[in-house]
């Protein structure tokens, strides 16, 4: 720890306590600035779990999309098979 004034040097030769407070006081801020790393982090890994949700239902939504786009694209080629069918009996029928 540095002493930076005269005035903090002599209160440490005049009280002794005064070096202990202010190693007490330095641990405290360093106890905080890792507490407040810890809620940082908590608060980066939150967000990061809320942006996958947002990204996991967005991926649930295109391929629900992708769903039905294929089960009409299925219909569809299933009426123009039947379409096709009816038109080749239809030709059977006339020979």
């Amino acid at each position: 720890m540095e002493i930076a004034s005269k005035t903090q040097l002599e209160n440490v030769e005049k009280h002794p306590e005064y070096l202990s407070a202010v190693k007490a006081m330095e641990e405290a801020r360093q106890e905080q600035i890792s507490a407040q790393k810890a809620v940082d982090q908590t608060r980066m890994k939150d967000a990061q779990a809320e942006n996958a949700k947002i990204k996991s239902s967005q991926r649930r939504e295109v391929a629900l999309k992708n769903v039905d786009k294929a089960e009409k694209e299925s219909e569809r080629l299933e009426n123009m098979l039947r379409g096709k069918r009816s038109d080749l009996l239809i030709a059977r029928r006339r020979r």
